[in-house]
C-alpha cells in the first residue's frame, strides 16, 4: 500500500486536534488626550493587535463614576466626565477561556472652578484697610481678564431701596477711585439682608457659580403696597381719609401721586393719608388709586381701594317756571344739561303742565320742540324723560329735575 493513502486514512479516522494560538492578542486602552472638564464627554478606545481575522471579538464596558453615554458593545464609549477621576474596564470576549482578556485606564477631570473670596468689609474695618480691600479687588480682576467680579452687599432688615441703591454705587466710586477707566460692567452687586453691615468682595472664574451668602437672605425688593379706606359706608357728603403702606419700609427717595374717581381729593397729594370727599349726595362709589414713584422698574407700583358712600337718593328739583305753550326755554333747558357734570350717572326729568283744555296737537308739538333740542345738545333718549300732566291752574308750568341713581321718578 502506498504510505501516502496510509496517512490519509489515518488522519480520517482519527482527526488531527486544533492547532491553539501562538498567543492571546495584546489589548490595550487610549483614554481622552489632556484633562476633560467636567461635564464634557471622556473617549476611551480599546485596540486589539489581533492574529487572526477569524475571531470576531465583543467588548463589555463598565465605568467607576460616572455614565457611559455611547458606545457600548464597540471598541471605543464616550462617558460624561463627572466631578471625579473615572476607571474605565473593558472586558473582551471571544477568544476563549486560555485567553482572558481584561484592561482598565484611569483619567481625571478637571474639577468645577470656584469663586475666590478676595475680602470684605464691615462697620468695624479701618479705612486704610478698606481702600486695601478695594485695591486688591481691583487687582485681582485686572490680573485675571476673563474673570468676573462679584460684590454681597449685606444690610439690616429695613433699610430703605434708595440707601442700599447708594451703598451700591459707594462700591462703584470706590473703584473708579483706584482706576478711573475701571469696566462697571464685570462686576455684579448682590445686595442680601443680614444681622450686621458686610460687604464681600469676590472674583468668579469662567464657569464656576456665582457665590452666595448662606447666612443672608434675599430682600423682598419689591414692596407691597397697600390702599386702606374707611370702613362701613359713609354718610354723603363727609370727608374720609385713607391710608397706605409700602412694605412697611422707609420711603425715603419715594413719591406718592393719588388720583380719585367718584369723589375730589381735599389733601394729602404726596402723602400716604389723603383725605376725600364725594362727589354730589350720589356718588355709591369712590375709588382712590395710589402711584409710587421711584420703585425699581420690575416692581409693581400701584394700588387702589373703593369704599361706598350712602345714597341720599332722591329727585332734585332743578327749576321751576312758566312759559307758553308754544315756546320752550333753551337757556334753562342748557343749565339742566349742564348739571350732569356736576351729578354724573343721574338722569333728567321734564314735566309739563298743560291747562286742561289744552289740544293735543299743542302738547305733542311742545314735547317735540323739548326732546328735539335735547337731543341736539347731545343726549341719548336714555339720558331724559318727559311727562305731561293737566294742570288745575290758570298757567302753564315747566318743572324740571335732576334724577340720581336710584331715586324714584316724582310725581306730578
Amino acid at each position: 500500500m502506498n504510505p501516502g493513502i496510509l496517512l490519509l486514512c489515518l488522519s480520517t479516522l482519527f482527526p488531527v486536534a486544533a492547532v491553539a494560538q501562538d498567543s492571546c492578542p495584546l489589548l490595550t486602552i487610549d483614554g481622552p488626550a489632556g484633562i476633560v472638564n467636567v461635564g464634557d464627554i471622556a473617549t476611551y478606545r480599546a485596540s486589539l493587535d489581533l492574529k487572526s481575522s477569524r475571531v470576531t471579538p465583543t467588548f463589555r464596558w463598565t465605568v467607576s463614576v460616572g455614565e457611559i453615554v455611547s458606545g457600548q458593545g464597540t471598541n471605543m464609549i464616550g462617558v460624561r466626565q463627572p466631578n471625579a477621576c473615572i476607571t474605565a474596564t473593558v472586558d473582551v470576549d471571544g477568544f476563549g477561556d486560555s485567553c482572558p482578556l481584561a484592561v482598565s485606564e484611569t483619567s481625571c477631570g478637571d474639577p468645577s472652578p470656584e469663586a475666590v473670596k478676595i475680602g470684605e468689609i464691615r462697620e468695624s474695618t479701618a479705612p486704610d484697610l478698606e481702600v486695601m480691600v478695594i485695591k486688591r479687588f481691583h487687582d485681582e480682576l485686572a490680573n485675571n481678564p476673563n474673570n468676573q467680579g462679584y460684590v454681597i452687599v449685606g444690610h439690616p432688615t429695613g433699610i430703605s431701596l434708595v440707601q442700599m441703591r447708594g451703598r451700591e454705587r459707594a462700591v462703584g466710586d470706590a473703584l473708579r477711585k483706584v482706576d478711573p477707566n475701571f469696566d462697571d460692567s464685570r462686576v455684579t452687586m448682590a445686595a442680601v439682608e443680614k444681622s450686621a453691615d458686610v460687604v464681600e468682595f469676590w472674583r468668579v472664574p469662567p464657569g464656576a457659580n456665582n457665590p452666595t451668602c448662606s447666612a443672608c437672605l434675599v430682600p423682598n425688593v419689591c414692596p407691597t403696597i397697600t390702599v386702606s379706606g374707611p370702613p362701613g359706608i359713609t354718610e354723603p357728603g363727609n370727608i374720609v381719609e385713607y391710608s397706605a403702606a409700602v412694605g412697611g419700609r422707609p420711603t425715603e427717595g419715594l413719591s406718592f401721586i393719588w388720583t380719585v374717581v367718584g369723589g375730589e381729593l381735599i389733601s394729602g397729594q404726596g402723602t400716604l393719608n389723603p383725605k376725600i370727599k364725594p362727589k354730589g349726595l350720589w356718588a355709591i362709589q369712590v375709588t382712590a388709586s395710589l402711584e409710587v414713584k421711584g420703585l425699581p422698574e420690575t416692581c409693581p407700583n400701584t394700588a387702589s381701594e373703593t369704599y361706598g358712600v350712602a345714597c341720599d337718593c332722591r329727585p332734585i328739583l332743578f327749576d321751576e317756571f312758566s312759559i307758553a305753550p308754544s315756546k320752550i326755554d333753551k337757556r334753562r333747558l342748557d343749565a339742566l344739561v349742564a348739571s350732569l357734570t356736576k351729578y354724573p350717572g343721574s338722569q333728567l326729568h321734564i314735566i309739563e303742565y298743560f291747562q286742561p283744555r289744552t289740544s293735543a296737537v299743542i302738547v305733542r308739538r311742545k314735547i317735540g320742540l323739548i326732546r328735539n333740542y335735547l337731543t341736539a345738545r347731545g343726549l341719548k333718549d336714555s339720558d331724559f324723560g318727559i311727562v305731561t300732566e293737566a294742570s288745575y291752574e290758570k298757567v302753564e308750568s315747566t318743572r324740571l329735575y335732576v334724577i340720581p341713581p336710584g331715586a324714584e321718578l316724582p310725581t306730578p
